[in-house]
């Protein structure tokens, strides 16, 4: 959810596209690590803190420009193979 804004056009198209493959095969070695039982528990879990990282990321702090970023968060509570599943939708 680290992000730099870039306007459109910037970025070849290889340079994005291989990115997002590489982030799809992540997801799908990490996914392999994730229990069954584990994902259907943690998924209401996970539905919810990629709302609340979207909803941070959409408010705005006026007087210093900033958004807040709650991906830590949503890391200590998700595990570091959930988070990356909710970074990767968000």
């Amino acid at each position: 959810m680290s992000h730099i804004h870039l306007p459109d056009g910037v970025l070849p198209i290889w340079l994005w596209a291989s990115g997002f493959l590489v982030a799809i095969l992540v997801w799908m070695i990490l996914s392999r690590f994730i229990p069954k039982e584990d994902l259907a528990r943690k998924l209401p879990l996970l539905g919810m803190m990629s709302a609340a990282m979207v909803l941070g990321a959409s408010v705005e702090i006026v007087p210093i420009a900033y958004h807040v970023n709650l991906t830590v968060i949503s890391g200590m509570l998700l595990g570091p193979s959930l988070i990356f599943l909710a970074t990767f939708v968000v």
